[in-house]
């Protein structure tokens, strides 16, 4: 019995989808800091050269290939059996992103619950006040 897949209902729905799967929390969150620890605006060149070079032909590769084969991600890549252990691949880093951005967004409840308390935890105990910095 084979089950027929949705398609989408249009190209603009695409769009929106797939932007809203590449731009998530590491791109709010994350980038910034990586972008000002490896050189500020110097890290922006190599960064957008690789995501031209090999960012974008796999994600349009992955695209086409799961959308014009009615295939998920793991099974996708039985065209090549060589290739099947990308589709694996691809699911644990699904994986292990989620655990990782699920643990972010528990220290961020965790620390806007405790914001509305009278006395905030973080400021007995904290690292600026335990540094041996000194201002003349």
């Amino acid at each position: 019995m084979s089950k027929s897949r949705g398609s989408w209902g249009s190209w603009f729905e695409f769009l929106f989808s797939a932007l809203g799967s590449m731009v998530g929390l590491g791109n709010i969150w994350r980038f910034p800091y990586v972008c000002y620890r490896n050189g500020g605006g110097a890290f922006l060149i190599p960064f957008f050269v690789a995501m031209v070079v090999c960012g974008c032909p796999l994600l349009f590769l992955e695209m086409l290939y799961c959308q014009y084969s009615n295939l998920g991600p793991g099974k996708v890549w039985i065209i090549c059996p060589l290739f099947k252990g990308i589709g694996c691949g691809m699911m644990i880093i699904t994986f292990v992103v989620s655990v990782y951005y699920t643990m972010i967004m528990g220290w961020t409840l965790y620390y806007l619950t405790m914001s509305f308390s009278s006395k905030l935890p973080w400021v007995e105990h904290s690292f600026i006040n335990s540094t041996h910095i000194r201002y003349s």
